[in-house]
């Protein structure tokens, strides 16, 4: 601010001398040396009040400290960061979190796996979900802020040995991301789109699937919509998300699902999900207690637009991060509340109600999980 003033007081400055006048030089000069030195008075006396007043900010760290941290949901334009390529979530679901990774106001969840070895039906079985992308991300233009385009596979079901085809249920897809970030749109902070057409068979490769999915997510970072404040000595930083979705799918074979083969399907609706952290950045607290306890809640509902029957899930989960995350919590000694992505491994109790949209099968279970996320 002091910068700006300067300029503005040596622009009238130039303005006072080079304008026109109508005394002579003597009492000119004299006028001119007189407004110099007033305007050189009042440029020293601003620059004074800004030293004092930078010395008195720095003389307070503690009221800062304790300040809301505010993040934009979504990097401004020309943020597109290319540090990170390859991502691997639990679905597509959580696509903002590979588009904007260095946002930290919202949190994905990793790919699961478990295994059981079940004594009275003598069989081993493996069960995991994972969405692998590798994105290629670039700076747009006009109210596309970035993007990402590339690669994904996706996995879901479970495998068994040795193998029983009433019991295994199982997808695996390949196809193309196109992910995009708008701004400056119905006064939301940010849009973001993806695009996923894809092919996909099971785990036995005796499928043949072809389908597109679309989501979109809004952000209203003053509404807590699609992230969260980053705050210090949190105890509950709460936000939730709406993930409007639209499925087009073609069953040539259903393969080890529950589909119809020589089926269409068209599916339209939206997940709602409730996320929180507990005790971000608190001091108050152990480290292994600070920011390491995640809590979800989500609801999907899918209508049908090809007569079939709509698709619901209910998702609960507790989650236990088991190493130290700087997604979730950077400050839990003190210090400046910088969050930054990586990976994490974390330990969840999970509960699902309702029908796997990609398997076409009714769950309903309890279950302890193993996760990972990059």
């Amino acid at each position: 601010m002091g910068f700006c003033r300067r300029h503005l007081l040596y622009a009238s400055l130039g303005f006072a001398i080079a304008g026109p006048g109508v005394a002579g030089a003597t009492v000119l000069e004299k006028r001119q040396s007189q407004e110099i030195a007033q305007l050189k008075a009042k440029i020293a006396e601003l620059e004074s009040a800004r030293a004092g007043s930078k010395a008195q900010t720095q003389a307070r760290p503690a009221d800062t400290t304790k300040t809301v941290q505010a993040r934009s949901p979504s990097s401004p334009k020309g943020g597109a960061n290319t540090a990170q390529s390859f991502f691997l979530r639990k679905s597509v679901i959580d696509f903002s979190t590979m588009l904007n990774p260095y946002s930290a106001t919202f949190l994905g969840q990793g790919a699961t796996i478990s295994w059981a070895d079940d004594y009275l039906a003598g069989t081993n079985t493996l069960q995991v979900q994972g969405y692998s992308s590798y994105l290629f991300r670039g700076d747009g233009s006009g109210a596309l802020a970035y993007y990402g385009v590339g690669p994904f596979a996706y996995v879901s079901g479970k495998i068994a040995y040795p193998f029983k085809p009433s019991t295994e249920r199982s997808a695996a897809q390949v196809g193309l991301d196109a992910f995009f970030a708008f701004q400056g749109i119905g006064g939301l902070d940010a849009y973001n789109l993806g695009i996923t057409p894809y092919y996909q068979t099971d785990f036995r490769g005796g499928g043949r699937i072809y389908g597109v999915t679309a989501v979109a997510e809004p952000f209203v970072h003053s509404l807590y919509l699609g992230g969260r404040n980053i705050e210090f000595d949190a105890v509950l930083s709460p936000y939730w998300r709406i993930i409007p979705e639209v499925d087009l799918v073609r069953i040539d074979d259903a393969g080890l699902t529950n589909f119809a083969s020589k089926t269409t399907y068209g599916l339209v609706g939206t997940t709602i999900q409730a996320n929180a952290i507990l005790f971000e950045n608190n001091t108050s607290v152990p480290d292994w207690l600070c920011g390491r306890v995640g809590l979800q809640a989500s609801y999907q509902y899918l209508w049908s637009i090809s007569r079939a029957d709509p698709i619901s899930n209910f998702h609960a989960e507790v989650d236990y991060n088991l190493g130290a995350n700087d997604e979730h919590s950077q400050s839990c000694k003190g210090g400046e509340a910088t969050i930054r992505p990586g990976s994490k491994t974390t330990l969840a109790l999970t509960y699902d109600d309702g029908i796997d949209k990609v398997l076409f099968s009714r769950n309903r279970k309890l279950g302890m999980t193993l996760g990972l996320q990059f």
